[in-house]
């Protein structure tokens, strides 16, 4: 059990430090004027890979007073970069080096039903880029795509049921549309974007696709078109494979063996996964959907415990580091809202306009919630939060992190009804609240001295959390097992 803590404490710093940067990274520099953004803070950001689609920040900048903006950042390659601007979620193909001057769509705030709503999504927008030319990516990316979809609409009956006999003829013309264009990232778009088309119309095996499209060829990490074919062929490969005849092996790899070496080994009887970088992408791929594999084959769904530590398996034995980090990329995302994992980070602005993380707490009790002051619930919670406050606040941190959208009726509330433990506001990370999966107000977790979650989600006030938190501040005088209040205070 201790070499298995080691291994998670080594694997959770290698998120941290196991990412490689590339000598070769140049700025890229992106302006413009929107005076309806005027003050805001705009965070361009990316995704750390495209199999966990853990978002990461670009660049960051606040628009001026009279509406201007700079950014000005660094890529290591090309990326489609995105920002999240209110019910909008604007996106951008960046090439290192290169200069965009951009127009913001019209501005058009979340209301608090959207930000609570985990069916949500905002509306994806091209950024208008005032500075682009005929050959510009995101000018031949559009195009491309316009006609692509255009293609797709008007024969996805015929296409889907494989009646459509001249895929080939419109593939072919397509290609002849953009022949001229010589950037590679797009030409490595375009190809497998018409390679998902192929597979649509003609029903192609996966070995098939691997054959003429992914083995022995260079791994397009960054590139949509690729990583959406990969990711489509590969979906619950596990799950599917291990019902095959050369894959029987592969659940006792994981569930018994932990070994990503067996792995490898079991793989290599399949003719199309020959290729070792290649191959660790899809055992990277494959234990991340086992994650999820229960609703794929309920009898054999694959252990969660034994799925980390192969994962630690192929963390520590790659010399792969796009690899690496993939894979804590993947203990983050499943090991998030654990009990005993580290808590969502943050870093927000306090009630005196200071960017407050979740570091600043490390050595104490954190007893963190979610709330509004427009909800009644709340302002009773809030009534009870004050007095547990008083009582615990030299041994247990109270943090309110506040939902409403004008953060300075909420400080005024505070002040008025004389509540003094941290209050911080969301609008700096909003993604936030998607981080600890706050779906209504109010919400609580309790967060011990080294930053893992103790309780998720934690009683609130009127749950007797005070006997609990008398537990924390006092343990010695709580070592008889008290039965009763163990079932009420169980891991849900």
């Amino acid at each position: 059990m201790r070499n298995n803590i080691i291994s998670y404490i080594i694997l959770t710093l290698y998120i941290i430090c196991g990412i490689t940067v590339d000598p070769e990274a140049q700025n890229i520099t992106i302006t413009g004027n929107s005076k309806e953004y005027a003050g805001e803070k705009l965070t361009f950001c990316k995704y750390s890979d495209r199999i966990t689609f853990i978002e990461e920040q670009a660049g960051q900048c606040i628009v001026s007073g009279n509406g201007d903006f700079k950014c000005e950042f660094s890529l290591e390659r090309t990326e489609q970069l995105f920002i999240y601007l209110g019910t909008y979620k604007g996106i951008i193909y960046a090439e290192p080096g290169a200069d965009y001057e951009i127009n913001l769509p019209e501005r058009t705030d979340k209301t608090m039903k959207d930000i609570l709503n985990p069916y949500f999504e905002e509306t994806v927008v091209y950024l208008g880029i005032l500075n682009s030319y005929q050959n510009e990516l995101n000018f031949i990316i559009r195009k491309f795509d316009d006609i692509y979809s255009e293609f797709i609409d008007q024969y996805y009956f015929e296409l889907t049921r494989q009646k459509f006999s001249k895929t080939d003829t419109v593939i072919t013309k397509i290609n002849n549309l953009f022949s001229g264009i010589d950037n590679e990232y797009f030409i490595a778009y375009k190809n497998y974007k018409l390679a998902a088309l192929r597979q649509l119309a003609y029903k192609q095996r996966t070995d098939f696709t691997t054959f003429r499209y992914f083995r022995h060829k260079p791994i397009l990490y960054n590139n949509i078109a690729y990583m959406d074919l990969f990711n489509n062929m590969y979906k619950h490969f596990f799950s599917l494979y291990v019902m095959r005849k050369d894959g029987e092996q592969l659940f006792n790899n994981i569930a018994h063996g932990k070994s990503f070496t067996a792995l490898k080994q079991t793989l290599h009887k399949n003719m199309e996964l020959q290729d070792d970088t290649l191959k660790e992408l899809v055992i990277l791929k494959g234990l991340y959907d086992a994650f999820y594999s229960g609703g794929i084959m309920e009898y054999r769904s694959f252990p969660h415990k034994q799925l980390l530590q192969t994962l630690d398996s192929l963390r520590i034995l790659s010399s792969i580091p796009e690899h690496k980090k993939i894979a804590g990329n993947i203990f983050k995302k499943v090991t998030r809202l654990l009990t005993g994992f580290d808590a969502p980070d943050f870093e927000l602005y306090n009630k005196d306009s200071i960017l407050t993380s979740l570091d600043k707490f490390k050595g104490r009790y954190l007893y963190l919630n979610f709330s509004t002051t427009l909800s009644f619930a709340c302002q009773k919670d809030l009534e009870m939060l004050n007095e547990l406050h008083k009582k615990f606040e030299k041994v247990i941190e109270i943090i309110t992190i506040s939902g409403d959208s004008d953060f300075n009726k909420t400080k005024k509330y505070f002040s008025e009804h004389d509540y003094n433990w941290t209050l911080l506001h969301y609008a700096n990370q909003p993604n936030i609240l998607k981080a600890y999966n706050v779906k209504a107000f109010p919400m609580y977790f309790i967060i011990n001295p080294e930053g893992k979650l103790v309780m998720c989600p934690a009683p609130t006030p009127e749950e007797d959390i005070e006997y609990y938190l008398f537990k924390l501040a006092k343990p010695e005088k709580y070592e008889q097992k008290d039965e009763e209040m163990d079932e009420l205070f169980r891991k849900p």
